[in-house]
């Protein structure tokens, strides 16, 4: 009978260990995740306050933040506090947003003339900067 309730202890103590585990874990993961968006986030407003004119606000949607199947992650959002002018922010294989994004149609109408075709990446505008 003490054999018994000994290997029961054992395996509740067990058992309690591995949730605790598992929930640490999960916790990490989510904190990870955060800081990975909230480093993200000012680079994507750093692009499009510089590559576009006429833009006063920039909204991330916060439950949009996804990783797709291809494992690329994406944010979503919008500009001038118009859901119709839309953005979906893609972060690179370097792990830093860059200029992977796509927007709605609307949104061509605020992209300054000579970015339309080739707008600076962060990178490039953070040595701009820096060289100033």
């Amino acid at each position: 009978m003490k054999k018994k309730k000994l290997v029961i202890s054992v395996v509740v103590i067990i058992l309690i260990i591995a949730g605790g585990s598992i929930f640490m874990k999960y916790q990490n993961d989510k904190r990870e995740e955060t800081a990975f968006w909230d480093e993200q986030k000012p680079r994507i407003e750093k692009f499009i306050t510089y590559n576009f004119n006429g833009i006063t606000s920039i909204t991330f949607d916060d439950d949009s933040a996804t990783v797709n199947p291809t494992g690329v992650p994406h944010l979503k959002g919008y500009l001038n506090g118009d859901k119709s002018l839309s953005f979906d922010a893609a972060v690179g294989g370097s792990g830093k947003f860059e200029t992977g994004i796509s927007f709605s149609e609307g949104v061509q109408a605020y992209m300054k003339k000579e970015y339309k075709l080739n707008p600076r990446s962060v990178s490039e505008i953070e040595a701009e900067e820096k060289a100033k």
